[in-house]
């Protein structure tokens, strides 16, 4: 009787080359992962557990709602580097599209409630801003599943890193804030400067990741042959 395996011989060794073409890829994922379990550990399990006295008081009238939305962004979160580590679009179509679903419907469920939360109960100068970073995180994720209904896998792919780079700023954010304790107020002008801040940076990451392969081929077809001259 054939047993079922994950990745044939001839796909494993695929995953291998993989690997080594996006060996900067897997470090990138590496270093965020280790950031993102300090996060966690320092700031989301205290405030899930209720250890902090200050957080306690601070999200009371809207626990619930808060502790629905971490779930749903530490889902989001931890779900999509499987889509960008393994080429799961062509070794496995159906699990790839299975785990797009599953992240776009956290997203689905945590950017509202984060809309909801920042009109509700955050301060008004931040209002604005926390509101706008909700709505694109909603827009983005929205559009990467429109773009993959239509087959524009292209813009798919610009869409769902944008939408991933703000699921990512939450760590960005929680770890310069909460954990390195940033004094945001002094540097960034305010929670509203760094939350617009942080929203751009992400962005134009994303912008850039997903443009470096046409840098780097223009760079090395520009100046190549005079490094090799040198």
């Amino acid at each position: 009787m054939q047993t079922y395996t994950l990745f044939k011989p001839a796909l494993r060794r695929s995953l291998r080359s993989v690997f080594f073409q996006r060996k900067f890829t897997f470090i990138f994922f590496l270093v965020f992962g280790l950031l993102t379990a300090w996060v966690m550990f320092s700031v989301e399990l205290p405030l899930l557990m209720g250890w902090n006295p200050l957080w306690e008081n601070k999200i009371d009238p809207y626990r619930m709602i808060l502790h629905v939305h971490a779930v749903a962004g530490s889902i989001a979160l931890l779900v999509a580097p499987i889509q960008f580590l393994l080429p799961l679009r062509d070794l496995r179509p159906r699990l790839h599209r299975l785990i797009g679903r599953v992240y776009a419907l956290a997203i689905g469920i945590a950017a509202p409630l984060a809309f909801w939360i920042a009109y509700f109960y955050m301060s008004p100068g931040e209002r604005g801003a926390a509101c706008i970073q909700a709505v694109l995180w909603f827009a983005t994720t929205l559009a990467a599943v429109l773009t993959a209904i239509r087959a524009q896998f292209a813009a798919h792919r610009a869409w769902i890193m944008r939408s991933y780079a703000l699921t990512a700023s939450f760590v960005l954010s929680r770890l310069l804030i909460d954990v390195l304790h940033l004094p945001v107020n002094q540097v960034w002008g305010g929670a509203t400067g760094f939350i617009v801040f942080s929203t751009v940076f992400v962005w134009l990451c994303a912008d850039l990741v997903r443009c470096w392969p046409q840098f780097s081929s223009f760079f090395r077809s520009k100046f190549g042959a005079q490094l090799r001259g040198n």
